[in-house]
């Protein structure tokens, strides 16, 4: 019974030690494709069966937009007030989302803005650029044998990558613009003919990127992580200007089928995947870790900043990821009282009056109740009746995502 109790224990202790991806509740069950971030607070997020949800509190509650039923996978906020969809078609919205128009791109993949002006589209019809804040774009490259679904904009530099294909296969493919005129990479500068999943442009002269050998032109097993530097024009031998840079395959035992990639900087940064885990790098890329693990395929992750951090994935699934705060930081995260503890059918959760979303998690990590506070309310009442007895967290969530926790046994 004493090993029994000390092995419940220590995984209570390394669930609240070490949850720091935190799982965000969403009015959706539907897979959310893609997600954007203008700063740690506003984002959107967007899927399948035409599902968008924009928030302004850094997750804790979610606004739906209806009236679409496309899937959805790309989009972006510039500004809590300007923001874009990709689905069959463009959509442009100028109030935070309460209309909407369509510039008339068909199927844009990808967005990148370095301002609320001035920024880069790719979709299957080729690279597009526009300096009014979106209502006009215009044709930088034409995407005839390349469907271009990643961008980077860093002003004077834009980039865009796609993949082109082949004999049952896809291989890389990519443009740069210099001086507002736009080059090809060199093909034989890549490491290999194979197909990149996911890429991340830290600066205009870095890429890291997972790269898959397709066969017969789906994906395999075979997976490797890259990083692309020393960028340079040069003339091939037609005499037509190139993009030629050095290539360095950093790991060949990829576990995962990578759907995104960020890097912090030259040594530490993260990706998602296929199996619903998350992955950790704090050598450059050369070996990874598993950050967290779930159970629902996870699309895309964005850092906003070097703290904050969020994924997003089947299921309606939202994950959150504070570098400052982590699982417990009682100076900003909402205080609270628990009684009775233990309980059965019911517990009751005082916060003094502070807004939070409480949620209880079993020891596995997966939120089994959650309900929101108000400002003011100062007890809530969690009925506990749907539980199996055993040990929980029960842990608060602010509006700035700081968390406290503390654990709750079901009689």
């Amino acid at each position: 019974m004493k090993n029994l109790i000390f092995t419940i224990c220590f995984s209570i202790l390394s669930l609240v030690g070490s949850c720091q991806w935190v799982g965000m509740t969403t009015p959706t069950t539907d897979p959310l494709y893609a997600l954007s971030f203008c700063d740690a607070n506003n984002g959107i997020a967007a899927g399948a069966s035409g599902v968008v949800i924009i928030t302004n509190d850094g997750g804790l509650s979610w606004t739906q937009i209806t009236g679409y039923t496309e899937d959805f996978r790309s989009v972006c906020m510039v500004t809590p007030q300007l923001l874009f969809l990709g689905g069959d078609n463009l959509y442009r919205s100028n109030d935070g989302g309460q209309t909407w128009t369509s510039p008339g791109i068909t199927s844009p993949k990808s967005f990148s803005f370095t301002d609320n002006l001035n920024g880069t589209c790719t979709g299957i019809s080729g690279v597009y650029q526009t300096t009014d804040g979106g209502e006009t774009w215009n044709q930088m490259v034409n995407g005839a044998t390349t469907v271009y679904e990643s961008s980077a904009d860093f002003g004077q530099t834009s980039i865009a990558m796609g993949n082109v294909g082949g004999f049952m296969t896809y291989s890389a493919a990519a443009v740069r613009s210099d001086e507002g005129t736009w080059y090809s990479f060199d093909s034989f500068s890549f490491p290999n003919s194979n197909a990149w999943v996911s890429v991340h442009f830290p600066n205009p002269d870095t890429a890291y990127l997972f790269m898959n050998q397709f066969s017969h032109w789906v994906p395999s097993d075979k997976n490797q992580f890259v990083r692309l530097t020393n960028f340079e024009l040069v003339s091939d031998p037609f005499g037509d200007l190139m993009w030629a840079f050095q290539s360095e395959v950093l790991n060949e035992t990829i576990p995962d089928y990578m759907n995104s990639v960020f890097f912090l900087n030259a040594r530490e940064g993260y990706a998602c995947g296929e199996n619903g885990s998350i992955y950790k790098t704090t050598t450059g890329g050369s070996t990874w870790e598993t950050d967290y693990s779930g159970a629902s395929m996870l699309w895309e992750m964005q850092f906003v900043n070097n703290a904050v951090a969020y994924a997003a994935g089947d299921d309606g699934t939202l994950l959150k990821h504070d570098l400052t705060t982590g699982i417990n930081n009682p100076g900003s995260a909402v205080p609270f009282t628990l009684y009775p503890n233990p309980a059965k059918e019911e517990c009751t959760v005082n916060t003094n009056g502070n807004a939070c979303l409480i949620e209880i998690v079993s020891i596995q990590g997966k939120i089994v109740l959650s309900q929101r506070t108000e400002k003011g309310q100062s007890v809530t009442t969690i009925d506990l009746q749907s539980l199996n007895p055993g040990l929980y967290i029960i842990r608060s969530t602010s509006g700035s995502g700081a968390l406290n926790t503390e654990k709750l046994v079901v009689q």
